[in-house]
């Protein structure tokens, strides 16, 4: 389980969720306007890349 809280989706602002595929990776994305971060092995490296801002 990450230890990262999940910030706000960084171009709508709704709740970001995280999903798995048949990979084993996990990406970070929006559940209202779909964007998305890079798949990732480790859930910690997706949560970091959504949570980081411009």
């Amino acid at each position: 389980m990450s230890k990262n809280k999940l910030r706000p989706c960084p171009r709508c602002g709704y709740k970001g969720y995280y999903e798995v595929n048949g990979l084993d990776e996990t990406r970070v994305a929006c559940s209202h306007c779909n964007f998305a971060t890079n798949p990732y092995i480790d859930r910690d490296d997706a949560a970091k890349e959504w949570n980081r801002r411009a």
